[in-house]
């Protein structure tokens, strides 16, 4: 049962499905900013981009 496990996240690894998710994520998140600058202005347009950044921070830091 262990080797199957293992097998499973080599599996993971190999085909980079962290990586993956990874550029999803930020394509999504990339997408969502440009919709709110492109719709709203003004202090709701601050405040969603506010939101919006602190929740893609709290996954990720590369932004």
């Amino acid at each position: 049962m262990e080797k199957d496990v293992q097998k499973i996240k080599d599996l993971y690894l190999e085909l980079d499905l962290p990586g993956t998710y990874a550029t999803a994520e930020e394509e999504l998140f990339l997408r969502i900013q440009t919709h709110i600058q492109q719709t709203y202005n003004g202090q709701i347009q601050e405040a969603l981009l506010k939101l919006l950044k602190q929740r893609y921070n709290f996954k990720n830091t590369r932004l």
